[in-house]
């Protein structure tokens, strides 16, 4: 009897170890799981900012294709207003040499210098109004690209926080 004693207490204190194991196990099973959770909650966020990120890379780049759209147009612009400053030069010109001529032929040409002034003052004041839509054009567009300017700005300041949000 003492024998079976001692036979059940062995086997009682292999139990215990036993016991222990498996107790200590699924502690350690539970705290995988924990960290699992809490690693796919991260990656979770991680994608969310990351979408954000490209979405705000995507509006980035219509900024940018916008910017250069006014860009280019003011480019146009300027390259009219050129043309036009060389037509009133051309115009200032020939006015010179018609007063010129007028004095030098006589009254018997005033009517037709007249006539010519008349109509280089028509060419003046036509070039003058295209120049003032072609000055409003521009002021326009300059304040297409500071308003897309700003909008460049504050994205970047955007995605500047969505990618400080990333845990590396």
């Amino acid at each position: 009897m003492n024998q079976q004693l001692q036979d059940i207490n062995r086997a009682k204190e292999h139990v215990d170890v036993v016991f222990r194991d498996i107790t200590a196990m699924a502690d350690k099973a539970r705290l995988v799981s924990d960290m699992s959770n809490q690693t796919a909650e991260a990656a979770q966020n991680d994608a969310e900012l990351m979408e954000q990120a490209v979405a705000l890379m995507g509006n980035i780049e219509n900024s940018v294709i916008a910017s250069a759209d006014v860009v280019r147009k003011l480019g146009e612009n300027s390259q009219q207003i050129g043309q036009i400053v060389e037509a009133i030069s051309s115009i200032s010109q020939q006015t010179n040499l018609l007063s010129l001529k007028t004095v030098t032929d006589g009254a018997e040409h005033i009517v037709g210098a007249v006539d010519n002034i008349d109509t280089i003052s028509r060419k003046t004041a036509n070039s003058t109004q295209t120049i003032s839509a072609a000055t409003e054009e521009q002021s326009a567009s300059n304040e297409e690209i500071a308003a897309a300017s700003q909008s460049l700005a504050k994205m970047a300041a955007d995605m500047q926080t969505a990618i400080s949000k990333f845990k590396l």
